[in-house]
């Protein structure tokens, strides 16, 4: 199973493609798509599309885990990145990809069993599965601690269909 994850936002997106065989992971690909702040929000958004159906054409995928949003202080920068989201999540249903959708405790909690850890303990972690590939920016590890919450999950209910 390969999986998309994505952390979303406007300035900088987060992508990581995670391949899962046999019980182990394997980073296939990673990028960090970045937008200029010079451009209105709606060159933002065309630039974010191009470029991200261009990754998701390059990086065959069975599915895409998103990231969804948490913020509790700035409704400006929400709303922005809530329009980010929602050009990311037509670029993987114009693909065809099953969305699967994450809340940061849900990582957190997937990759540490903690729900408060910070990026140094996420990044760390990815470290530990992914070995030496992990990579070290904060948006992308994201995206990859995204795909690996997905892998487990699914993993999980594999499970549970089993025992069931």
């Amino acid at each position: 199973m390969i999986t998309i994850g994505i952390d979303p936002g406007i300035e900088r997106i987060g992508l990581g493609v995670v391949e899962s065989s046999n019980g182990k992971m394997k980073l296939l690909n990673h990028e960090l798509i970045k937008t200029p702040a010079s451009l209105t929000t709606p060159q933002r958004l065309a630039m974010l599309y191009e470029k991200l159906m261009q990754f998701l054409k390059e990086n065959k995928a069975d599915n895409a885990a998103v990231e969804e949003l948490f913020f509790a202080r700035n409704t400006t920068t929400a709303i922005t990145v809530a329009q980010a989201r929602g050009v990311i999540l037509l670029a993987l249903q114009n693909m065809g990809l099953p969305i699967f959708e994450y809340t940061p405790l849900q990582v957190k909690q997937s990759l540490l069993g903690y729900g408060r850890a910070d990026k140094k303990q996420i990044q760390y972690m990815i470290k530990i599965m992914l070995g030496d590939s992990a990579p070290k920016q904060d948006d992308v590890a994201d995206a990859v601690a995204i795909a690996i919450t997905h892998i487990n999950m699914n993993r999980l209910n594999e499970k549970l269909k089993i025992l069931s």
